[in-house]
């Protein structure tokens, strides 16, 4: 497998991290390679009605996949605010490899109804030392942080890219478009193996942040094969201590149903 990650050239903090991180858990045998982002002052001029920024991070995936097009290995894109898994290098292993054209390791799930679901099955998984495999085709997810391209659908994946003519979708909504009209097949792993930081929280495309971010993200990385649960408690108390009295309620009930407490009759 090869594996290139995505950064700004001023974004040297971001750099280091990767590197380091990178060096710990790669297995031998992985290129690994740094992409340099475009600008977004660069990518202004682009047609399209996204902010700069997020024409900058679209192509800066797209000749990211192009600049590693060469060959059948399959790669690896990383944004450079992810923490992997070892496991995350041998993800393209685990699905037939002709089923899939992109293999996410982790995503933002537009569903909270299917967080319980993945939450209560993840124990079996982790004890069993498996991963699911899940199809993304009528899913509402979004994620552009990590994801293996499967090295023969490598010009398919960059011909999809290049029919957008106007940038009018930030990239990984663009991706989920393409996933759901059927123009790419899409697969995600579970539990993740692959996760945002603490880093992804001061995003250099979106302005800002809010809850639904907050929430989303505190989900991915409690999902996380490799997550780190004090720091997910922090999360999960400082989440229920903006909610009311019933909501806490409601969450603390939840926690029954993924508990395994709960078998209706």
């Amino acid at each position: 497998m090869r594996c290139v990650y995505i950064n700004l050239a001023g974004a040297r903090d971001r750099r280091a991290w990767m590197e380091s991180h990178l060096a710990r858990v790669a297995p031998p045998g992985v290129s690994l390679a740094r992409f340099e982002a475009v600008e977004a002052a660069a990518a202004a001029a682009l047609p399209g009605a996204i902010r700069p920024a997020e024409k900058a991070c679209f192509r800066s995936h797209r000749e990211a996949i192009a600049t590693c097009h060469d060959g059948e290995s399959p790669l690896l894109v990383l944004e450079d605010d992810v923490v992997l898994s070892a496991r995350a290098f041998t993800a393209d292993r685990l699905p037939p490899g002709e089923d899939w054209d992109l293999l996410f390791t982790d995503a933002t799930l537009a569903d909270p109804g299917l967080w319980i679901g993945l939450a209560k099955g993840r124990p079996a998984l982790i004890a069993q030392d498996r991963v699911r495999i899940i199809d993304l085709a009528h899913a509402r997810f979004a994620s552009a942080a990590a994801y293996v391209v499967n090295g023969r659908s490598k010009a398919r994946v960059l011909e999809a890219l290049d029919a957008f003519e106007r940038l009018d979708l930030p990239y990984d909504i663009a991706l989920r478009q393409l996933v759901h009209a059927g123009r790419l097949r899409a697969c995600l792993t579970f539990p993740f193996l692959t996760s945002v930081t603490a880093l992804s929280g001061a995003s250099q495309i979106q302005p800002g942040g809010n809850a639904a971010d907050l929430i989303s993200d505190a989900f991915r990385r409690l999902m996380f094969v490799d997550r780190d649960l004090a720091a997910s408690r922090a999360e999960a108390e400082a989440i229920a201590a903006g909610c009311d009295e019933e909501s806490r309620l409601v969450g603390m009930i939840l926690g029954g149903v993924v508990s395994g407490q709960f078998q209706p009759k």
